[in-house]
């Protein structure tokens, strides 16, 4: 544990309990683990841990079974009380209007925030920084092809490769300008790129006037749930100012994404 995010005045029986609590999480497993299993591992007395347990039976975190070897497990009552999270940390709570906006003014660039519906990518929200080359027309458009932009391919990272084969034999594929992706085989191609760079781009394959740059923002269950896009012209997208915008974005990407519970964001953080 980071020390600077430890709390100023402890309660060591709580922090005790919550140590049982994220003990018995990591290790979970269908028989459910013994009083002296956890003392030992946690180096908790049996007694104290005895009395912690009783507690969180009493308020329904964990059960206990009813065999000759007594074993505890958590609860359904901590899994409903844990599953209003989700509930509260979506999309929409994340503030990722502000952090596209704040995004926007910092790499003086505009931004876009899509997310997949309906075999597309849906532009959710466009910022603009104060002062800014003329945006791309396609910034209008609410429904953009998966497979020509940047924030589409990220998406189809979650396709397997049958449903990537699936997708192209069922869509209308155009060859929106010449840079556009019309082979299966040279797309999978791209879509291993680009989870080895961590970021997706569409150099002019839906725009020739415009490059975008894309980063992914997970949810808890490891699924790209939305992603925020850089646009500018050739001229602003070179190389070399593509690498020094790309860790603004990815901090904005994985606040967002550590908002929505992705474990790896936390991790990053």
């Amino acid at each position: 544990m980071d020390r600077e995010q430890e709390p100023k005045y402890p309660l060591q029986t709580l922090s005790k309990a919550l140590e049982i609590l994220s003990y018995m999480g990591e290790k979970a497993c269908a028989q459910g683990i013994t009083l002296n299993s956890l003392s030992k591992s946690l180096g908790i007395s049996k007694s104290s841990a005895h009395r912690i347990l009783d507690t969180l039976l009493y308020y329904g975190f964990v059960e206990k079974s009813d065999s000759a070897v007594v074993y505890y497990q958590l609860s359904w009552s901590l899994y409903r009380i844990g599953s209003v999270v989700t509930e509260r940390h979506d999309l929409e709570s994340s503030g990722y209007r502000a952090r596209a906006d704040a995004l926007a003014r910092e790499v003086q660039r505009g931004v876009c925030v899509c997310a997949p519906r309906d075999s597309s990518s849906v532009v959710l929200y466009h910022a603009a920084p104060m002062e800014t080359e003329r945006p791309s027309w396609s910034f209008f458009v609410e429904h953009l092809p998966l497979y020509a932009t940047a924030s589409g391919k990220l998406f189809m990272l979650d396709f397997n490769k049958e449903e990537v084969l699936e997708y192209f034999r069922s869509t209308d594929i155009k060859r929106y300008t010449p840079n556009t992706l019309l082979n299966y085989i040279d797309f999978l191609e791209n879509l291993e790129r680009i989870r080895e760079r961590g970021y997706s781009l569409d150099d002019r394959e839906y725009d020739e006037e415009s490059i975008y740059v894309a980063m992914p923002v997970r949810d808890y269950t490891g699924r790209t749930v939305a992603a925020i896009s850089i646009i500018g012209t050739p001229d602003t997208m070179q190389p070399d100012q593509i690498r020094q915008m790309l860790p603004q974005l990815s901090a904005v990407c994985q606040d967002l994404s550590a908002w929505l519970g992705h474990q790896g964001a936390a991790a990053e953080n």
